[in-house]
């Protein structure tokens, strides 16, 4: 797995894009143009429902820091609006601000979660996919929020990173797509 940040122009949002890859997925993290933050899931050609990341202590200490720090500044506030919902499951569990399909005209609402659960080496983010696409988005939305203020919390997160991630470009990054890519196009022809 390997986390970094590549520097794009978003006009007028941050140029920071933060980079989780693994074997199964690429998982962009940025600043949207409307402002929200996104977090894109792209686990082509397959659609994955579960995808996981292991932020090791020993490899990301200071990611895992920025978690930490960010779950206990969460916790202080455990009477806003929201904050009940967050932990139901016994972790941090965010229901994407947006729903999965909202040009849907009729018919519920379906959500994507992203579940940061503390292991013994670091902590453990998941991205679940409730669509049927390989595609698929966690958004927090900058100016509301079913959290409530919690959202700045994790917008702190999201610029903290710049700080904790290493920077790359974009080639060392469109490398990094061909080659999970390729690596998974050789497993289906296996």
């Amino acid at each position: 797995m390997e986390i970094f940040n590549v520097k794009k122009d978003n006009f007028d949002c941050s140029e920071n894009n933060y980079y989780f890859i693994n074997e199964e997925a690429i998982v962009c993290f940025y600043q949207g143009l409307n402002c929200d933050l996104v977090f894109r899931i792209d686990t082509y050609p397959n659609i994955v429902k579960k995808v996981t990341f292991i932020i090791d202590k020993s490899k990301y200490k200071e990611i895992c820091d920025l978690i930490y720090n960010m779950l206990e500044e969460i916790h202080l506030r455990k009477d806003i609006i929201g904050y009940n919902e967050l932990f139901e499951k016994g972790y941090f569990s965010w229901q994407s601000d947006a729903p999965a399909n909202e040009e849907q005209i009729t018919g519920d609402f379906i959500y994507n979660y992203l579940n940061i659960i503390p292991v013994e080496s670091g902590y453990k983010l998941e991205f679940i996919n409730n669509t049927d696409d390989y595609y698929f988005c966690v958004e927090i939305n900058t100016d509301r929020s079913r959290y409530d203020r919690i959202r700045f919390d994790m917008f702190n997160l999201f610029k903290k990173l710049e700080y904790a991630c290493h920077e790359e470009n974009d080639k060392f990054l469109k490398l990094k797509v061909k080659a999970l890519k390729l690596a998974k196009s050789n497993k289906q022809i296996k």
